[in-house]
């Protein structure tokens, strides 16, 4: 890279970036690329901080390269932050900083966080999006967004949603299915595309905050309120995290009538069907979706299969290959296995656990290339493969399995 040195802790090399050099080869000497576009007018508590951050130009096509927890970047009003080593301290979790990873997220941050904050954000600034100006942040007036009868839906973009909780359901001794009310009459849905998932936010007594990304199990034909499968960990339970899962547990201690904080939609990748779906922009088709699920990732697969098997139009085939740690951290196997024998033709799933009990029926150990070779659909051109799970099972261990089996890296997708 050229025009700027990042340090160990995320903060510009102070040696280097007192001369930069732009991205052709041309030297500056501390000229903004926005100018004062920042600071007309009364100075505020951000403008001051301004002051003390890089100016370093770095293109967008950059920014867009570092999207994953070993190098996550994030724009807010021009300037880019290299936030890898804040997201496990984040509030808010680091799920809500991948999800804006390697893009201009100023809307959702202008709303959620007030000026108190610059001072702490300034140190992991970078430097400021090349040839940029403050007309390319500014905010939008978003237009409403309607159902198929055109009925406002209750997620607005930029503009969160509270959500109290109706029911409580307990699935098993550590997991529930929790159902929220919609704010409104009852009519509308939640306005969330198949594929998609929502951000929930929590505050504790403190006013503290967290937040975390789940997909709901009910489809935009439910009205008035969501439903959503939550897998508990408790504190104590694992040496690994003593503290357990901070989200799980405070939806777990809601109480009817409490509420939390709704964003979205959120994703990128949204079935369209029959058949059809869109990833990053890209509008493709396949008869033929496999499915790869670890954990508490089986919810955007099984939000998509809902999809496809509710639609008697729809004849796409599914396959499902679910991996847990035992037969009881399975999730919603009941409604699972119920279509596997309902649509014997249209959908085939496949278990496999770490630790089986006696008489099970299906895989042990990990998800290996025999077992996706026998239940994943073949690879061709009609063939897609979903995954959702830890990074490490999709990305270093899953998708490289299907590439030895003859799919192509194109023809995969994590949720």
């Amino acid at each position: 890279l050229r025009g700027w040195s990042v340090g160990v802790l995320g903060r510009p090399n102070d040696k280097l970036s007192r001369r930069c050099t732009d991205w052709k080869g041309k030297k500056r000497w501390g000229g903004r690329i926005m100018g004062s576009c920042f600071s007309a007018g009364k100075k505020s508590q951000e403008e001051e901080v301004v002051k003390k951050e890089p100016i370093n130009p770095i293109p967008m096509s950059e920014v867009k390269k570092h999207r994953t927890a070993q190098s996550l970047w994030i724009v807010i009003k021009g300037k880019v932050y290299d936030v890898t080593k804040w997201q496990h301290s984040h509030p808010g979790g680091s799920a809500s900083l991948k999800i804006v990873a390697g893009r201009d997220c100023t809307a959702g941050f202008s709303s959620k966080h007030g000026p108190e904050v610059w001072p702490m954000l300034a140190t992991y600034c970078i430097g400021q999006v090349e040839g940029a100006t403050v007309e390319h942040f500014k905010v939008e007036e978003a237009k409403p967004v309607t159902d198929k009868d055109g009925k406002l839906v209750a997620l607005q973009p930029n503009k969160p949603i509270q959500a109290s909780l109706a029911s409580r359901i307990e699935e098993s001794h550590d997991t529930r299915r929790l159902r929220f009310k919609l704010p409104g009459d009852g009519t509308n849905s939640l306005g969330l595309p198949i594929g998609y998932h929502v951000l929930l936010t929590a505050k504790d007594s403190k006013g503290g905050s967290t937040c975390r990304s789940y997909t709901p199990t009910t489809l935009e034909d439910t009205k008035g309120f969501f439903e959503i499968v939550v897998k508990v960990y408790f504190k104590g339970v694992n040496d690994m995290f003593p503290d357990g899962g901070m989200m799980s547990q405070k939806l777990d201690a809601l109480k009817i009538g409490e509420s939390v904080e709704v964003g979205g939609p959120r994703g990128h990748w949204e079935y369209t069907g029959p058949g059809k779906f869109n990833h990053n922009g890209m509008d493709l088709e396949g008869t033929n979706l496999g499915f790869i699920a670890g954990g508490s990732g089986i919810t955007p697969c099984y939000q998509v299969i809902k999809a496809i098997l509710d639609n008697p139009k729809d004849t796409t085939k599914c396959w499902l290959v679910f991996s847990n740690k035992s037969e009881q951290d399975i999730l919603l196997r009941k409604e699972i296995d119920a279509w596997a024998e309902k649509h014997p033709d249209r959908f085939k799933r496949h278990y496999t656990v770490s630790k089986a009990p006696d008489g099970w029926g299906y895989s042990t150990g990990r998800v290996s290339a025999d077992m996706l070779k026998e239940h994943m659909p073949p690879a061709g051109p009609d063939t897609y493969i979903g995954l959702c799970g830890p990074q490490g099972f999709v990305h270093n261990h899953c998708v490289p399995l299907l590439i030895d089996i003859g799919h192509e890296s194109s023809s995969t997708w994590s949720f």
